[in-house]
């Protein structure tokens, strides 16, 4: 890799960790007597500031991507790959297991599509460390479940009055649905390179960043590290 490709993630991770961080910190000592959030914070501003830096810094990245659509001239064997895949399949099946939704009519379906998903991933990630290619049914069936996961939430979500409770919840799930569906694009050859490293790095940030508050953060940190480990990287392909 060149040193820009290796530099742009980096940076990505560190605004990452600092978004969480921010976040953090907002809903710890940007809260009134009711335990809700001050409006026009400083915290916020910053957050938002560093929530552009990141979205500039995927398109850098992703316009700077060799244009692929084969999954062999975009993934190579990769063990830390196949760690990430694994721990997905445990966020999700920690999530599923633990019920962390609202109940309603599509929570049996995402129950059962969460745990497939969890095992499918685990056979992904033996693949990824094996360096053959993946069953593209692994990751549209993990994209499945995050479109369940953001249907099931999304009544819940919009009906908060305060959008920085429930945003970078709901625009992880987004990104990681689409994230999911790139990936099994490329396992059929009709993917594309830019689009899954945008939608990588931008999951990768709103994940990490929705931590903060939410009441299941391991779907959304095993999650972010799954979308980090599985980037795609045409120019150092074989």
């Amino acid at each position: 890799m060149t040193m820009k490709k290796r530099t742009l993630p980096i940076l990505a991770v560190i605004l990452a960790i600092a978004g969480y961080m921010l976040r953090s910190a907002l809903f710890t000592v940007a809260v009134d007597h009711k335990n809700l959030l001050v409006r026009g914070h400083p915290l916020e501003a910053v957050l938002w500031i560093c929530t552009a830096a990141v979205a500039a810094v995927a398109v850098l990245d992703s316009l700077g991507t060799t244009r692929q659509t084969n999954f062999e001239q975009c993934f190579r064997r990769s063990l830390i790959s196949a760690l990430g895949h694994i721990l997905a399949a445990s966020g999700i099946l920690l999530t599923v297991l633990r019920q962390a939704m609202p109940l309603g009519p599509t929570a049996p379906v995402w129950k059962l599509v969460g745990l497939g998903s969890a095992a499918l991933l685990c056979l992904a990630g033996f693949q990824r460390a094996l360096g053959k290619r993946v069953f593209f049914g692994s990751y549209a069936l993990v994209s499945v479940f995050f479109a369940l996961h953001l249907v099931g939430h999304y009544q819940t979500w919009c009906a908060d009055p305060q959008l920085q409770n429930y945003v970078f919840a709901f625009l992880g799930t987004l990104l990681m649905m689409v994230f999911c569906y790139q990936q099994a694009a490329l396992c059929v050859g009709i993917g594309k390179s830019r689009q899954q490293r945008l939608a990588g790095l931008l999951a990768m940030y709103c994940c990490f960043a929705a931590m903060a508050n939410m009441p299941d953060p391991q779907l959304y940190l095993c999650g972010g590290i799954f979308a980090l480990t599985s980037l795609c990287r045409p120019e150092t392909a074989e």
